[in-house]
């Protein structure tokens, strides 16, 4: 269950190995969270990669349902199955910050998908990968994909850097954590904090979340000064937690399952953890 990374490979791997597999995804397209990663300017080959297992399951034999979330309704439809792969990943975490109803709020899964949507101010509340790949996409940079620019700003060309193209939004990246963008690349990080930068990205680190007004974020500093940071829209994407909520059914099913990837552990989760996962569970359940 689920069609993100992990459990497109969990349904290659078992189809391969000679079983007859089904994949319930609940959004319109497989992908998860690749779904998000492919807008972001550089990362367009994820989008390959849903498209190579696309292909794959459909190669062989693999019944597909899109739009199909399971649940307890379910039970009947899930005691024919010997066996499940739980892929169904994360879900954002919202942080407890009073008053966050005041203002227009966005989870980043949202935020991707209707970017438009956003005001001119935005405040991301968050500073990890995730948070940095939408701000990425919401200053309309091209990034690394436009080598000219890269080699020209970085000095590495005669000719001087060509001028920033105007941000669409005013952004700012708040994180409780003192570091923007721990846990990506340490060989990209860089080159996109200093694309942020150069869109006037702002990004504020080490405080805690006081509430929410009408005005935007009040945060208060190691030093215990408050700030209030103005905001038209607020995005949250601070964080994921475990998206399990189909286990109640499988459980009343009597279905043996393995968790995988953000299901299993949302803790600095990626697709290589996941993917790997899958594959293990697969073979695992495909021995029994």
């Amino acid at each position: 269950m689920g069609g993100g990374p992990a459990g497109l490979e969990a349904a290659r791997a078992l189809a391969a190995l000679g079983h007859h597999v089904e994949l319930f995804e609940a959004e319109r397209e497989p992908g998860g969270q690749f779904r998000l990663a492919r807008q972001v300017p550089g990362k367009e080959d994820f989008g390959a990669t849903v498209r190579y297992y696309t292909a794959e399951l459909d190669r062989l034999g693999v019944r597909v349902h899109l739009a199909r979330r399971l649940g307890l309704g379910d039970t009947a439809l899930l005691s024919r199955f010997d066996g499940a792969v739980l892929a169904t990943g994360v879900q954002p975490r919202l942080p407890d910050i009073p008053g966050w109803t005041l203002l227009p709020t966005l989870t980043y899964p949202e935020a991707f998908a209707r970017p438009e949507s956003l005001g001119e101010r935005v405040v991301l509340v968050g500073g990890g990968g995730i948070a940095m790949d939408l701000a990425h996409l919401l200053t309309g940079d091209p990034g690394p994909t436009d080598p000219e620019r890269f080699f020209a700003a970085h000095g590495l060309r005669d000719s001087p850097p060509p001028a920033t193209p105007p941000a669409r939004h005013r952004l700012t990246l708040v994180r409780r954590g003192s570091r923007i963008g721990s846990g990506t690349s340490a060989s990209t990080r860089w080159v996109v904090l200093s694309a942020l930068r150069a869109h006037g990205v702002e990004t504020v680190t080490g405080v805690t979340y006081q509430e929410v007004t009408r005005e935007g974020l009040v945060v208060r500093d190691a030093e215990d000064r408050e700030r209030l940071i103005p905001a038209d829209t607020l995005v949250f994407a601070a964080g994921q937690e475990r998206e399990r909520s189909v286990v109640p059914a499988l459980r009343a099913a009597g279905v043996p399952f393995e968790a995988v990837g953000g299901a299993r552990d949302a803790n600095g989760v990626n697709a290589v953890r996941a993917t790997g996962e899958a594959l293990r569970a697969a073979h695992r359940l495909a021995a029994r």
